[in-house]
């Protein structure tokens, strides 16, 4: 029997190909040689599967990122790494996220809701845990570092495109302008020293 593990990996795998609007249940169904009846038992209806696709992505994303970085080794750079690879893989989020409010506008509530508690709750925590390195200052308050780090980072993950730059300036290079100073703002002595170390070996020109 086809597990729903296995029906949300391959779903995800068609809604990302051929988008949102183009792939039917009956698609999913016959792909995986399986009656559509059993796949009603599994999900109510198109939206709950794509849903749990959403969901699957993103957690695949993060895990990969988190594969590719280690904080508690590495520090403060190791952070700003982790950010500069979501942007790289961003795209095809904002693609599906896109397609998810033209079509299914309360599952884009849903999810922009629940991604954005997760997003703020993790990196919440992870400036706990660097204040506690004493990489982060204790003076700064947490919440609204995180609420407008969050939302800064959201506008350029989101809306990237639609950003006008200064000649010559990419959006890489504007995304780790953004971030390095950010952290450079609310680093410890400790900290900066860490950042500044990673910039001068041209850390950010291999990424």
């Amino acid at each position: 029997m086809i597990s729903k593990e296995k029906v949300i990996r391959h779903a995800a795998k068609l809604f990302a190909e051929s988008g949102i609007k183009a792939i039917r249940m009956d698609d999913v169904a016959k792909e995986l040689a399986m009656s559509k009846r059993t796949l009603y038992e599994m999900f109510a209806d198109k939206e709950e599967l794509l849903y749990n696709c959403v969901k699957y992505m993103s957690d695949a994303r993060e895990k990969r990122i988190a594969e590719m970085v280690d904080i508690e080794r590495d520090g403060l750079p190791a952070l700003l790494v982790m950010f500069w690879k979501m942007l790289d893989t961003s795209e095809l989020q904002m693609r599906i996220q896109r397609n998810i409010q033209k079509f299914y506008p309360e599952l884009h509530a849903r999810l922009a809701t629940e991604g954005r508690d997760c997003g703020l709750k993790r990196m919440r925590n992870l400036l706990l845990d660097l204040m506690e390195r004493g990489l982060i200052s204790r003076s700064i308050d947490v919440d609204l570092s995180v609420t407008m780090f969050y939302y800064s980072a959201n506008g350029v993950f989101g809306r990237g495109e639609n950003i006008v730059l200064p000649e010559g300036v990419t959006l890489r290079h504007a995304a780790g302008y953004m971030f390095t100073n950010f952290f450079r703002g609310i680093a410890t002595q400790k900290g900066v020293e860490q950042i500044d170390e990673f910039i001068a070996r041209g850390a950010y020109a291999a990424l």
